[in-house]
């Protein structure tokens, strides 16, 4: 496979340029550079939405449009003391190469047919360039917070090489690039960049108006497949890609699995569920919920399989770590996924359950091994070393060298067969026997305190998440906030420190949907006051006095660490809230390492937008569907470090029943 570029300025190429030359204006406004209030021009105030317009496609290419954004610039000023212009476009990607100038941009992934050449023709039909008061505001350094690191924040820094000459970097306009392969179609990106900043004026230059052309070789080849038209995953796809009705048509048929045969089911099994004690290189080819468990817990998870097989009508097979290899050996275990994905003759395979605690390297206590993943993501700062981080994201990824997932995966971080009964128990009464109240209705949103250099993130991000809940659903919000740096007027924030903890406390133990987190934090906790160094909500402080009982919520740590469940040192916060009996977590959802702020925004923001607006409550579903947003951007590395603790096929519970007791108060008057 290969991909060609060829950016043209003003000149008409390819199958299909010729013929859309006319159609460029009757699409919409042009692209406004909107000035401060109190300078000369204001043209626009519709805004530019990142996604392009697709004129055409079919089997032979794509073609569209793109328009540059609505921005807006402010004066800010620099630690170097410089004053410098800050552009803002709304709902626009900004860049984030340190020290250089930021720019939007936008990308967008489309399927492409899954062998031969894709060819890209960029053709830009209006330029325009605009004088800027002040250079462009550098990108932030990003510097590790605490020893070990347990965040990032934001840091000052300046590229003199940018500043200088006349250059207009970047090179390209449209580029574009190989994205990886998900369920047997391949994905491919293209990043829009349509300004250029000239530091000689300063000024930007802007391609207001471009047309793109992709050109598929050897398209005709390829045939629509049944298990693409059923597949789980399409839907998915549909909704992240520009061109979702060919999500089918360049769908690859099914490979042949390098496994000659599958091992027969054993006699006596129910309904389609599987007795664990199998040992061989795949399970039945039918397979669609996979569960490889320790040897210690394959009978406390047996009645999780039978649910899912009488309940939900999915055809099970279990097995354990043991039979397959895998007790030490994580690549075992992704073998074994990836022969079960593989066998023909269809791709059935769409959930896997690990069921086991796993450890770091050279850790006792390992049942269900963790795959240890060299972490250097592109955000890196240069002076802070590689380091590990468990990846349960890399036993998915069977489908190609990239790291999207091809089948949704759990695990349920049990230590002995008590805590896996624990679970299953939480996991089935979640399904099968819910509080008879509206504990669903709630839906609960923590913020951690801000710092200097975060300013006021954290706090706006939580308040774009409480503004997306739906009219039906009630939104609980506390913030720790701290008065030096953030505005704590609002009556959800708390700038004592005592007082949100215990606020925190009685929202979960009410419980809720969901209840998610934004902040800094670290395996243990969430948020410390700067000055006493108390936590927001601790491991051990905390968890052991949440009694909610079944009003079980999902949890996501859009933060650092939570969901470390590798760590050996201590139990870390989120498996301790999955395996608290009585209360907890149903779920959680969180990572195993450092990462961006802007990447927990997008997992968090999207997560939110599958549930309550596309209706999609499975776990794994809408999990999927968070995660695809980030094959567009830098902040890949989350795809990997973020896992799931709990179910990937467990739906999320929507149906919220009222009291059926009502109290009716006298009407008491009181005369002159």
């Amino acid at each position: 496979m290969r991909l060609r570029s060829t950016n043209e300025h003003n000149r008409t190429r390819g199958w299909l340029l010729a013929g859309l030359l006319a159609v460029g204006p009757l699409l919409g406004l042009y692209a406004s550079f909107v000035q401060t209030p109190g300078t000369a021009q204001a043209v626009s105030e519709e805004p530019t939405p990142p996604e392009p317009v697709v004129l055409q496609a079919d089997a032979g290419g794509l073609a569209l449009e793109w328009r540059a954004p609505v921005f807006t610039q402010r004066k800010v000023s620099g630690d170097d003391g410089r004053s410098y212009v800050a552009l803002h476009a709304p709902g626009w990607e900004q860049s984030q190469a340190p020290g250089q100038p930021q720019l939007p941009f936008a990308s967008v992934l489309l399927v492409a047919p899954p062998s031969g050449e894709v060819t890209l023709r960029v053709q830009v039909l209006e330029r325009k360039r605009f004088s800027l008061s002040h250079p462009l505001a550098p990108a932030p350094r990003l510097a590790p917070v605490g020893d070990p690191p347990v965040g990032l924040e934001p840091t000052w820094t300046r590229d003199r090489r940018a500043y200088a000459g006349s250059g207009l970097p970047p090179a390209e306009i449209v580029t574009l690039e190989e994205a990886g392969q998900m369920r047997g179609r391949r994905l491919v990106r293209l990043t829009f960049s349509p300004l250029r900043f000239d530091p000689a004026g300063p000024a930007v230059e802007v391609a207001r108006h471009v047309r793109v052309v992709l050109t598929f070789e050897d398209a005709g080849a390829v045939e629509a497949t049944g298990w693409a038209k059923d597949d789980i995953f399409t839907p998915i796809l549909q909704q992240v890609v520009v061109n979702p009705e060919q999500t089918v048509q360049f769908a690859r048929p099914p490979q042949t699995s390098p496994v000659t045969s599958a091992p027969s089911r054993p006699d006596g099994s129910a309904e389609g569920l599987a007795t664990p004690a199998l040992a061989s290189s795949s399970a039945p080819s039918d397979t669609q919920y996979l569960i490889i468990a320790h040897s210690s817990f394959i009978d406390a998870v047996a009645p999780l399989a039978a649910h899912r097989a009488v309940n939900d009508g999915l055809t099970v097979y279990s097995t354990t770590v043991e039979a397959i290899g895998g007790s030490n050996n994580p690549t075992a275990i992704r073998d074994y996924i990836s022969n079960t994905y593989h066998s023909p003759p269809t791709l059935a395979l769409e959930y896997v359950l690990l069921v086991g605690d796993g450890v770091e390297s050279g850790s006792s206590g390992q049942y269900v091994p963790p795959y240890m993943m060299t972490m250097d993501p592109s955000w890196r700062p240069p002076e802070m070393p590689t380091w590990e981080a468990a990846s349960d994201n890399w036993f998915a990824s069977v489908d190609g060298d990239d790291n999207v997932a091809d089948v949704a995966i759990g695990r349920l971080p049990v230590n002995s067969p008590a805590e896996a009964q624990t679970v299953v128990q939480k996991i089935l009464d979640y399904d099968l026997a819910p509080p008879q109240n509206p504990w669903n209705k709630r839906v609960l949103i923590f913020a951690g305190n801000e710092d200097e250099g975060s300013g006021g993130d954290f706090h706006t991000t939580a308040d774009q998440i409480y503004a997306t809940l739906p009219v039906t659903f009630a939104g609980q919000r506390a913030y720790f906030c701290t008065p030096d740096v953030s505005d704590c007027n609002a009556h959800y924030k708390y700038d004592d420190i005592t007082v949100a903890h215990d606020v925190v406390m009685g929202y979960l133990n009410g419980g809720g949907l969901l209840a998610s987190y934004v902040g800094h934090s670290s395996w243990d906790q969430w948020a410390v006051d700067p000055a006493t160094f108390a936590p927001l909500f601790h491991v051990n402080d905390d968890v052991p006095n949440l009694h909610n009982g079944g009003a079980l919520p999902v949890f996501l740590g859009m933060t650092c660490y939570t969901g470390r469940f590798s760590y050996s040192g201590n139990d870390t916060l989120d498996e301790s809230l999955l395996r608290r009996a009585g209360g907890g977590a149903v779920a959680t959802w969180g990572s195993t390492s450092l990462g961006r702020t802007s990447g927990h925004n997008v997992l968090h923001q999207r997560f939110f937008h599958a549930v309550f607006q596309d209706g999609d409550t499975e776990l794994g579903s809408a999990i999927q569907f968070a995660k695809s947003g980030l094959i567009e951007y830098d902040d890949s590395d989350l795809i990997d470090t973020f896992v799931l603790l709990g179910d990937p096929a467990m739906n999320l519970n929507m149906t919220i029943v009222p009291w059926t007791d009502q109290i009716f108060l006298p009407l008491v008057m009181r005369g002159n």
